[in-house]
């Protein structure tokens, strides 16, 4: 501590060099303001002094501080041993980083400073061995091998988000193996309260993980057999998600059922359910009566465990999108998914077909730029990228960017769909046929690659043939819905019947309505009597 004016022989300093209180200070070392007014006394931070008659006031110089930040952290790095692993019996609990959900860069600051003191709480209580973000910053590996690699066994993510003068926090407590959450829990505080002193928020989230961890009259300890099978289960689930298949997206609901049967407090694995019944409705695999209710339901019970569930939300959009034709809710759940987790590619996309499908197409083509960002080599991003020039009416460039995706995913159902669908747009018959047959069959005989190949076929005057296709489908009880045939009438030149067909399919809540706007299939029906209605009862 010194006393006094600046110190001799040091020129003026700029506002952005000088701190001129102990909470810039605490703010600039990303610490609390105890914490800093505790190294100032024992440790000799340097905080320099303004005395006045009645009271004194406080400044310090980044220079001086960087170069003290530096020297305690030489001097602790000498003067402290590692310490070896400890018994494995002991808890060990990485601490990972705290998002920030306001766009305050304040509340960032405060998240950081929580995590810091979270970390320090938790190292004061005995058995408990603490890795901080510091240990697994820049690792590459998923947190299963974090889990092995640093004998790990619980895992502590969270949110921080300032809501007026109240600090709010959002605790999730993961098993490290498997990453089933196993208990979500919220905390708040008075914001001025907190920056003053945030030991005593950090000591009451610490002690909640020591009581999960310990379990008393709260619940079973963590880990154990049930957690294991379940997280198996789920990871499998995962894998079949991706393929896009019948076969695949019912296995996957088989297995997330008994992941809910065997941890009913897992959010993300009711997530993932959620996704799983949406996908089967999406693609024409099962009926959209039966599909989005049921994701819709899974998606509210991962809500009433984690509210913050951003997977939940998304889910919820596309349940509001597709089936209830709810386009401000959507566009609302949507958005509060990104805010969420804005490191979400496919949801941008769903955001995406959102506004695309209200005539907002830059907005549109703005949310599949940032996802393309977020994840250039996303099959399915780069597959609704190629969807995007589909409904503009460049098939060219949408048959280029599916071949494009299949290049390097090959195989991938989505992007062969919209290969074909192009393909037939552009009057290549033998392409699109060829290409249409591959998805159909692949993907186990769904209705929306049914509906696209019987078009092509009816349209190229090989109507016996499409006829025979549907007739397939209905005697191997597979969903197939009043639009689907309607994709039947329009290649035969049956505008009439068409328009019919999907007057039935809105009763149906066949989800390829929300695309009568900008699906090039359907534009021979525009200017047909009854369409306008037609896209009324859609809200569109």
């Amino acid at each position: 501590m010194t006393t006094g004016e600046d110190p001799p022989g040091r020129p003026a300093p700029s506002p952005a060099e000088r701190f001129d209180s102990w909470k810039e200070v605490a703010s600039y070392l990303k610490k609390s303001v105890r914490t800093v007014q505790r190294w100032e006394k024992e440790e000799g931070l340097p905080v320099h002094r303004h005395q006045h008659l009645s009271s004194g006031s406080v400044y310090a110089f980044r220079e001086e501080l960087d170069q003290w930040f530096q020297q305690r952290r030489l001097r602790l790095t000498q003067t402290k041993p590692k310490a070896p692993l400890k018994a494995a019996a002991e808890l060990g609990v990485a601490v990972l980083p705290f998002r920030n959900l306001g766009r305050e860069a304040q509340s960032q600051s405060l998240a950081e400073i929580l995590v810091e003191e979270i970390v320090g709480a938790l190292s004061e209580l005995s058995g408990l061995r603490v890795a901080s973000p510091t240990a697994t910053r820049g690792r590459d590996a998923p947190l299963s091998e974090l889990a092995r690699m640093l004998q790990l066994q619980l895992a502590l993510e969270g949110t921080v988000r300032c809501t007026g003068k109240t600090l709010r926090v959002r605790l999730r407590m993961l098993d490290a193996e498997s990453g089933l959450t196993l208990k979500a829990q919220s905390f708040q505080s008075d914001l001025e309260e907190f920056q003053q002193g945030s030991e005593a928020l950090a000591r009451r989230i610490a002690a909640a993980v020591w009581e999960r961890w310990r379990g008393g009259s709260k619940g079973p300890r963590l880990a154990g057999a049930r957690t294991a099978e379940a997280g198996e289960l789920y990871l499998q689930a995962c894998a079949l998600l991706g393929e896009r298949t019948r076969s695949g997206l019912e296995r996957a609901l088989e297995l997330l059922g008994a992941v809910s049967r065997l941890q009913p407090r897992f959010a993300t694995g009711w997530c993932s359910l959620a996704e799983c019944h949406n996908l089967l409705g999406l693609h024409g695999f099962r009926d959209p009566r039966e599909a989005f209710p049921a994701a819709r339901e899974a998606a509210l019970t991962a809500l009433e465990i984690d509210e913050e569930a951003a997977a939940a939300q998304a889910a919820l959009g596309l349940v509001h999108q597709l089936f209830e034709w709810n386009w401000a809710a959507a566009e609302e759940a949507l958005l509060l998914a990104l805010t969420l987790r804005p490191d979400e590619p496919v949801v941008r996309c769903w955001l995406s077909m959102n506004l695309a499908v209200l005539g907002r197409p830059f907005e549109a083509v703005e949310q599949l730029q940032q996802a393309q960002q977020l994840d250039p080599q996303s099959a399915v991003v780069n597959s609704y990228v190629a969807g995007g020039y589909y409904y503009a009416g460049q098939f060219e460039a949408a048959a280029s960017k599916a071949l494009e995706v299949l290049q390097q995913h090959p195989r991938f159902p989505s992007a062969e769909l919209v290969l074909g669908r192009a393909y037939a747009q552009l009057r290549r018959v033998a392409e699109g046929e060829k290409w249409l047959r591959e998805v159909w069959n692949r993907t186990g005989k769904s209705a929306d690659s049914a509906a696209a190949l019987v078009h092509l076929l009816a349209a190229a005057g090989r109507v016996d043939e499409a006829v025979l296709i549907l007739e397939e489908m209905e005697g191997s009880s597979y969903y197939l819905g009043s639009g689907h045939r309607a994709a039947l009438e329009i290649g035969r030149g049956r505008f009439d019947a068409a328009v019919d067909l999907l007057k039935q399919a809105c009763a149906e809540r066949f989800p390829g309505l929300v695309l009568l706007k900008i699906d090039p299939l359907w534009s021979p029906l525009r200017n047909e009597a009854g369409f306008e209605a037609i896209l009324r009862e859609v809200g569109l």
